[in-house]
């Protein structure tokens, strides 16, 4: 058949072929690289995406909501306090928290069988209802259903609904509670995931994909009732990993109910039986690679088109000399670019030499372009795996820091808890007594003026104790979140010293423990914050007659020591352990030795004298021997040290 073709089509055919050949591979080989890198790009959206949004929607849930109903529960559970006191609580609870719109305190009297104790619900909330001509108790009754299942199978978040008039999605939270004496309780708790439903909507993501939030069954969690649930490979995978309590986010490529092929990615909040599932069509997402494509396609028949006019038209002028151009053709096919055309002439054949000549340099440049190209790909392969181990490496050091923030969430939660439980038990025993001592003045009649007065002073005094354990819980928070503002300046710190020796003095007396105050030297100007350095001379004189036994002496020594000015306070009291030294100015440190004459003690003072001391460029440390008493040295920056 290749015998009956004119040479001259043949020709015409060698050379698309010689010159289109490199254009096709290497934009073929563009192409190719630019759509792993899409897809690669595609991908980590995908998986930024439902990660981010599942610890959104895990913080929202564990940490705006959960904590918080937690601090509730504890207040419901707390048997020193009364009906009225524990509705006060729920509804300031329920008022400072935005998406809280009900609490409800449920005994189980019988088996199966609920009562509501005390309920209270948002105001805002009930009014917006109301405005629709909505009734509240139909909205906001307590499913007991709800209650049935929690027991079954305990669950974060139950009983979602969608009120449709005023466009709000509502859930439940079910708590059990712990009350002392009474039946089984729970505190169930209306929430609005308006917030979420949100966010969940107006994500960027969704101008080009979809998420989608589904629970343990496969349906959206925002969907109006009777809506059908979309099945899919995607959301038949995530529903397989809720049920085995898996965590693990991954990417699917499957086809969605109208045949389009999909890419999503699932993941999944910690805390909630729930999938965040971000979806793009694949289409959608390489788009960019397809009009590269299209654009190749549409010129390159564009350019055959032309080549073959064109060969058409000029092969009819070729004559003879046509053989030496075709060897000289030849020469080219064969790889030889750097042939010479021996033909002078200006006619058609010339024009073909020199066209020939021009397509011979074209293909050495385009395979020069193609030999530069495999060896950046081979560069690029070498230093692939450099990239790699660098992304490992930096991933590794990402899990590090993540780690060690973990580490430090947990270290404050247990510092907080510590500190709820001290600020509780310190608080406990004044209150107890403040009660105990008013129920007997309102109650007995008989009580003389004396006895009154008696008891109104142990009221007082009870509660100028629950005032100072208040206070310095409250410095500890102002200096740890740095809202204290010292004003340091040159201040005569001997009169910080005279005020608070004169106020530790009838402490002293009342124990028959002897102060002594020795100044040494004429300069007693420090560079300091007066306040900060009244309460920490307060801390350290105040802590020494509080420990000392009677009959005692307190040495207090004040001298400038090169560029410091020095307090030093002596007493004669049991000293400290090794061990107490180590804590010794830690929070709540409760140390071996304790008070003589039934005083209290938090264990912050000395932490807050440390901080304070610190933020003036000072010094605090202790000296002391078991059974030796003890020296407590505090230097602050003199003021006329040269």
């Amino acid at each position: 058949m290749l015998k009956k073709i004119s040479w001259q089509k043949k020709l015409v055919f060698f050379a698309l072929i010689i010159s289109l050949a490199p254009l096709i591979i290497s934009d073929t080989n563009i192409i190719s690289i630019t759509k792993d890198e899409l897809k690669s790009s595609t991908n980590n959206e995908l998986i930024s995406t439902a990660n981010n949004l599942a610890e959104e929607i895990n913080s929202f849930y564990k940490n705006n909501l959960l904590d918080y109903l937690l601090l509730i529960k504890i207040a419901v559970e707390n048997e020193y306090l009364g009906a009225n006191e524990k509705t006060s609580i729920m509804a300031a609870g329920i008022e400072n928290k935005e998406d809280i719109v009900s609490l409800n305190l449920l005994f189980e009297v019988s088996p199966d069988n609920f009562v509501s104790a005390l309920n209270v619900n948002k105001d805002k909330f009930l009014n917006k209802l109301k405005e629709q001509s909505l009734n509240p108790q139909e909205i906001l009754q307590p499913d007991f259903n709800d209650l049935q299942n929690f027991k079954i199978s305990p669950n974060s978040l139950t009983g979602k609904k969608y009120i449709k008039k005023i466009d709000t999605w509502l859930a439940t939270v079910i708590l059990p509670v712990d009350i002392k004496g009474s039946p089984d309780a729970y505190l169930y708790i209306t929430v609005s995931l308006n917030k979420l439903s949100e966010r969940i909507e107006e994500h960027p993501f969704n101008n080009n994909g979809k998420i989608t939030l589904i629970d343990a069954t496969g349906n959206p969690v925002f969907s109006e009732p009777g809506t059908a649930a979309e099945k899919s490979q995607i959301i038949e995978d995530s529903k397989k990993i809720l049920k085995s309590n898996s965590r693990i986010s991954g990417i699917s490529n499957f086809k969605n109910e109208n045949g389009e092929n999909i890419v999503g990615c699932y993941a999944f909040p910690l805390n909630l039986d729930w999938a965040v599932i971000a979806e793009i069509n694949e289409q959608r997402a390489y788009s960019a690679v397809n009009s590269i494509q299209n654009s190749l396609m549409v010129w390159l028949f564009i350019g055959l088109v032309i080549a073959f006019i064109g060969g058409g038209v000029f092969s009819k002028e070729i004559s003879k000399p046509i053989q030496r151009i075709s060897k000289a053709a030849e020469e080219i096919s064969g790889g030889n670019f750097d042939v010479k055309i021996d033909y002078q002439a200006k006619d058609s054949i010339g024009v073909l030499a020199e066209t020939l000549m021009k397509m011979s340099n074209s293909l050495k440049e385009s395979f020069a372009k193609i030999e530069k190209q495999n060896r950046e790909l081979e560069e690029y392969n070498r230093t692939l795996e450099d990239k790699v181990a660098l992304r490992t490496e930096e991933l590794n050091k990402s899990n590090v820091q993540l780690k060690q923030a973990n580490d430090t969430l947990i270290e404050l939660n247990n510092e907080k808890n510590e500190f709820l439980g001290i600020a509780a038990h310190d608080l406990k025993n004044p209150l107890v007594s403040i009660q105990g001592f008013s129920e007997i003045i309102l109650m007995d009649n008989n009580l003389s003026r004396p006895e009154i007065e008696e008891f109104s002073k142990i009221i007082f005094d009870t509660s100028l104790r629950m005032f100072t354990i208040i206070k310095t819980l409250l410095d500890v928070n102002a200096i740890e979140e740095g809202k204290i503002n010292l004003q340091i300046e040159e201040i005569d710190i001997k009169n910080n010293l005279n005020e608070v020796f004169a106020v530790n003095s009838d402490k002293a007396k009342n124990k028959n423990i002897n102060l002594k105050l020795n100044v040494i030297g004429e300069n007693t100007t420090a560079i300091a914050d007066s306040n900060s350095m009244t309460q920490i001379l307060d801390n350290l004189i105040s802590n020494a007659v509080k420990f000392s036994p009677n009959d005692k002496n307190i040495f207090i020594t004040m001298e400038q020591r090169d560029s410091f000015i020095r307090f030093t306070v002596k007493d004669e009291g049991p000293g400290l352990s090794d061990a107490d030294k180590m804590k010794l100015f830690g929070k709540f440190a409760k140390l071996s030795a304790r008070p003589t004459g039934g005083e209290h003690s938090t264990g912050l003072g000395l932490s807050i004298v440390k901080k304070l001391i610190e933020m003036m460029n000072g010094k605090v440390w202790c000296e002391s021997e078991l059974g030796k008493g003890a020296s407590f040295i505090v230097e602050v920056p003199a003021a006329n040290y040269i």
